[in-house]
């Protein structure tokens, strides 16, 4: 495990865990929000410290760190990148995406309308 990885391990420990059935059954409840920041890496464990008591951490098998790969699909000329990037109201998303720790794969197609 990289060292990076090593550091949020252990400071995901702080966290109640959740299973995926329960984070299943909370999320179908609520709406999604994504907001992404970017800041650098010596910041992490602090801000991961004064959420702690706020969040849940996924936890299968005593794993709180999964590796995943995607394969975005897409036209010649970008077109799902472009919908996405200049935040088009109908957009679609098609990727496939390899869970490496349990060997699972799926295949998604989204549309945004």
């Amino acid at each position: 495990m990289k060292k990076t990885n090593l550091l949020l391990a252990e400071t995901l420990k702080g966290f109640a865990p959740i299973s995926l059935d329960q984070l299943n059954a909370t999320v179908a409840l609520m709406e999604r929000m994504e907001t992404k920041y970017i800041i650098h890496g010596s910041e992490l464990k602090s801000i991961l410290q004064e959420i702690k008591d706020d969040f849940f951490v996924l936890t299968i098998n005593g794993k709180s760190i999964f590796d995943y790969d995607n394969v975005y699909m897409d036209t010649k000329d970008y077109m799902f990148y472009y919908q996405h990037e200049n935040k088009q109201d109908k957009r679609a998303k098609i990727r496939t995406r390899h869970y490496v720790d349990s060997s699972l794969g799926y295949f998604e197609f989204k549309q945004k309308e």
